[in-house]
């Protein structure tokens, strides 16, 4: 869609039609180009909750704007490496779950009280992973998980329904642990983490650029555009804008590494060349 007001209204339309498990909404950063502030949280979880469906083959319908269609972001293949199933009564070793949690953006807390967080004590590891509503509990025998609850933030308690298995996806869309050596920034997230602003520099820390439309398989996915006549001016006033942020930011702070503005975004030249890849297209409000 033209912007992420109209894609956040498809998305809310179509789950009364479909239900909501049908439908997804891929929402903007909310954060503009070069800014040093990452994503509210609540975003950040929306993003990789949306993602993950994708990476896990859930089919769905995936409402989003044109800015997050051109957007650069993580390549599939490194966050579905951090998309972990576990069972009840089958080994996994605690203390490489936590690693694998923390390197995808999991904080470490004394207590789990918000999508992102993650506790330990003991033989139990509270989670809360941004695909579910309530937080996990997992109570570990040596190495064996035991028992998966939820359980309440307001009373930290644990929920009398146990489930056999638990799908934990990662927090944050980057995985520092992928970094690219030879990444001008490698330094930097060495030394700082999940820094402020990180997302931003997405196509500074992997080897290949990524969209959107790399994690669909073009033969299984139809493509539905929204008024498509106004999208190519849309997909162009979007990159004079990060231009002109990027030249603001390298006059302000002429020493930081930024991503250049195509970096940041695909051109609506290689937009229609990607998109040309998928054989269905449906077009709506073209006139």
């Amino acid at each position: 869609t033209q912007d992420d007001r109209l894609a956040e209204e498809f998305s809310d339309d179509l789950k009364l039609l479909a239900g909501e498990e049908a439908v997804a909404f891929f929402p903007d950063f909310e954060v503009l180009p070069y800014e040093e502030r990452s994503p509210h949280y609540i975003i950040r979880s929306e993003r990789i909750k949306t993602l993950s469906d994708i990476l896990t083959g859930n089919t769905k319908i995936f409402c989003m704007s044109v800015r997050n269609l051109l957007q650069s972001i993580t390549p599939k293949n490194v966050l579905k490496e951090y998309v972990v199933k576990l069972k009840q009564n089958v080994e996994f070793d605690m203390s490489e779950l936590i690693a694998i949690l923390v390197d995808s953006g999991y904080e470490n807390e004394f207590q789990v009280v918000k999508p992102g967080q993650i506790s330990k004590r003991g033989g139990i590891i509270d989670v809360f992973s941004p695909n579910y509503p309530k937080p996990l509990r997992l109570e570990f025998f040596g190495d064996e998980i035991c028992s998966i609850r939820t359980f309440n933030i307001e009373t930290q308690r644990s929920e009398p329904n146990e489930l056999t298995e638990a799908l934990l996806i990662p927090a944050r869309e980057l995985i520092l642990s992928k970094v690219n050596p030879d990444s001008p920034l490698k330094e930097k997230t060495a030394l700082k983490g999940f820094y402020e602003g990180i997302e931003q520099d997405t196509p500074l820390l992997y080897k290949s650029q990524s969209t959107i439309l790399d994690y669909f398989e073009p033969t299984e996915t139809a493509i539905f555009w929204d008024n498509i006549l106004t999208l190519d001016q849309v997909a162009s006033e979007i990159i004079e804008e990060s231009s002109n942020l990027w030249a603001k930011s390298k006059k302000e702070k002429k020493k930081r590494v930024i991503a250049d503005p195509d970096q940041i975004f695909m051109t609506p030249d290689r937009l229609k060349k990607i998109s040309s890849l998928f054989p269905n297209h449906f077009i709506a409000s073209a006139v």
